[in-house]
């Protein structure tokens, strides 16, 4: 996951108004001056704040929670959903979609461990309800996008593997 991401930086300079030369150069005005370095400063903030979280929903599994929200994140973080959103838009990404692709990360595990995948099928639960995902029908619609194949011929692949 990107978190210096330069090119989305100065796109949002670009719509504030600030040019990369008026960023890189000692701008004339003043006031111009102040602005950038208080942006600068919220960037730096943001990244400081995506890291934070980050490492906790890794190190905590918040991912698997299927009814987390940002709001919910962000009362876990002691922020408000503001700037927890900001600190997303850093990283590239947003919320819902860090947590589509740590959840297919962790899916992509979960299908690999076949000790695992016996012990769920016993139980029977499903693949997608261990990593956080609520409903296949969200997820089916994800995966049509970025893989074109649904859940359950993602199954059957494992399956057939």
């Amino acid at each position: 996951m990107k978190i210096n991401n330069i090119s989305a930086w100065l796109r949002t300079l670009a719509e504030r108004g600030f040019s990369a030369r008026a960023v890189i150069e000692q701008p004339q005005d003043r006031n111009l001056e102040r602005e950038n370095r208080a942006y600068c400063q919220e960037y730096q903030r943001s990244k400081a704040l995506f890291m934070r979280v980050d490492r906790l929903v890794k190190k905590e599994a918040l991912y698997k929670d299927s009814e987390l929200t940002l709001n919910k994140l962000a009362a876990i973080v002691g922020t408000n959903r503001t700037y927890l959103s900001r600190a997303f838009s850093v990283s590239g990404e947003n919320f819902r979609d860090y947590l589509f692709h740590l959840r297919m990360q962790e899916l992509e595990k979960v299908l690999e461990d076949k000790a695992l995948c016996d012990k769920l099928e016993k139980e029977d639960v499903d693949y997608y309800a261990v990593v956080g995902f609520s409903a296949t029908r969200a997820l089916d619609r994800r995966l049509l996008q970025e893989r074109g194949i649904t859940y359950r011929q993602m199954i059957k692949r494992k399956d057939n593997s």
